[in-house]
């Protein structure tokens, strides 16, 4: 028999995202491909925002060689229990960007940290998430 789903709270979901929004800004800040403050959101910043890691670590170039942060800590999920927790968590990001956002990011569409933002505030307000 398979375990339920673990229950994603908003408050977490927001956070996440905020924490996602914060990357985001971070691709605009040391890029700054588009000049409007757009950037694509990519699977490894959907990961590492999901676990309570300093956003500004993801740029740090020792965090890009070997085993970066998130890795560790996906890695730790398995030993502590939490891993089905982080899956619907990464899960509900996804879900939530991809039915909150004009376009699909899955595409590349280019987002603002803003917007990004903007969901998660929409999270806290009602209350609801997965």
């Amino acid at each position: 028999m398979t375990a339920p789903t673990p229950r994603i709270e908003a408050a977490e979901l927001a956070k996440a995202l905020l924490r996602l929004a914060d990357i985001v800004q971070g691709f605009t800040e040391r890029y700054g491909i588009y000049r409007d403050g757009r950037a694509r959101i990519n699977e490894r910043a959907v990961l590492y925002a999901m676990f309570d890691l300093d956003p500004v670590s993801y740029f740090d170039p020792k965090n890009q060689e070997d085993l970066a942060l998130w890795q560790t800590a996906w890695r730790q999920t398995r030993r502590d229990g939490t891993r089905d927790h982080y899956k619907s968590l990464r899960d509900a990001m996804r879900d939530t960007l991809a039915k909150e956002l004009p376009r699909d990011w899955h595409t590349g569409a280019l987002f603002t940290p803003d917007q990004i933002r903007q969901v998660a505030h929409r999270l806290t307000a009602t209350g609801s998430a997965r």
